[in-house]
């Protein structure tokens, strides 16, 4: 549909949510989400898309934005699992899901199946904290076969659909929220978080202040964790019982459910060097990432930073700190603009 074509109503809510980007009493997260609004009505609705993506583009939030994920994980941190962790913690913050607040987690799920999904619920969030993957291929079989025994699959849809874009699956969280609407979960409220999660789904690596996704090998983080901590680098996690995969208690699952198949070592090994293969696609966008490169390969001219970083770094005496140093002039550096002057 051209812009026309499209109610007066509608041209009047983007135009509101367009102001409210700059304005004191609201702010972009309010803008995004009136334009959710839209997309929850008009799914293919562009302009709104856009101004979604405009909105998150403001220099001010992607200052804030970057500053309190930096406290949870580093920029140079590429693992996957990270990279999730980055999206779905942006996706709480920024979310303006008015339904939320009614939305009672600790009674979510239905109660014949409640225990079986908490544990599916379980298995998902070790791939989320720890990267393994064996619990996000279990929760989705448990997901699955909760929704097939309870006798509200509504609500076992509009759950798990829920808990997967808290979590920062998206892909996952929209099949669930469409399957949902089509059980008879409640319309409007699941029409808006659809389409919010849809967004983050198709926009996910176009976020102005995530780091661009890495190539699965974790290169970076293991550079990093070489010349920061040699030690803890060299340290093999395998042997850690806190980081291995934890399988599901099947006391909380039926009696017949069987674990999915896990695939041959040697499968995994094809898979993983084909998808190390694969070079992910420049992001351009506001935040310099460059610089993370210049970071991970030691080719910082210090000559060329700002006098008072100069200063700063001639000050320091421990090369620890000088790297830690560095690295947050850089990521600062790597802000855009907030005016003309700056």
């Amino acid at each position: 549909m051209s812009a026309a074509e499209y109610p007066e109503y509608i041209r009047r809510m983007l135009a509101q949510a367009e102001t409210m980007i700059t304005d004191d009493d609201h702010g972009p997260a309010e803008a995004a989400a009136l334009c959710y609004e839209v997309l929850a009505l008009f799914p293919d609705h562009t302009a709104a898309s856009a101004l979604v993506h405009k909105a998150l583009s403001d220099p001010w939030l992607i200052r804030e934005m970057r500053y309190a994920l930096t406290q949870h994980i580093d920029e140079w941190d590429d693992r996957p699992w990270q990279e999730r962790r980055r999206l779905a913690f942006s996706y709480r913050v920024m979310s303006h899901w008015d339904d939320l607040y009614s939305f009672d987690e600790e009674a979510m799920w239905p109660q014949d199946v409640c225990d079986m999904a908490e544990e599916g619920r379980r298995q998902l969030q070790q791939d989320y904290l720890l990267g393994q993957t064996r619990g996000a291929e279990v929760a989705w079989n448990i997901f699955e076969e909760a929704i097939r025994r309870t006798h509200d699959p509504a609500r076992m849809l509009l759950a798990a659909g829920y808990v997967y874009a808290d979590q920062g699956y998206f892909a996952e969280a929209v099949d669930m929220l469409e399957r949902a609407l089509v059980q008879g979960a409640p319309s409007t409220q699941t029409s808006r978080l659809l389409a919010e999660v849809r967004w983050w789904r198709d926009n996910q690596e176009n976020i102005p202040w995530i780091p661009p996704v890495g190539d699965g090998t974790a290169r970076r983080y293991k550079q990093m964790m070489a010349r920061l901590e040699p030690e803890l680098a060299q340290a093999d996690a395998a042997v850690d019982p806190a980081l291995q995969y934890t399988p599901p208690d099947i006391e909380n699952l039926p009696a017949d459910f069987v674990l999915p198949q896990t695939l041959a070592a040697d499968v995994m090994e094809k898979i993983a060097a084909v998808l190390a293969g694969e070079s992910p696609s420049p992001v351009s966008g506001p935040v310099d990432w460059r610089y993370l490169d210049r970071l991970e390969k030691g080719e910082v001219d210090v000559t060329q930073l700002p006098e008072w970083a100069q200063y700063l770094l001639l000050e320091l005496d421990n090369p620890e700190q000088e790297m830690l140093v560095l690295q947050y002039v850089l990521s600062v550096l790597a802000n855009p603009p907030v005016d003309e002057e700056e």
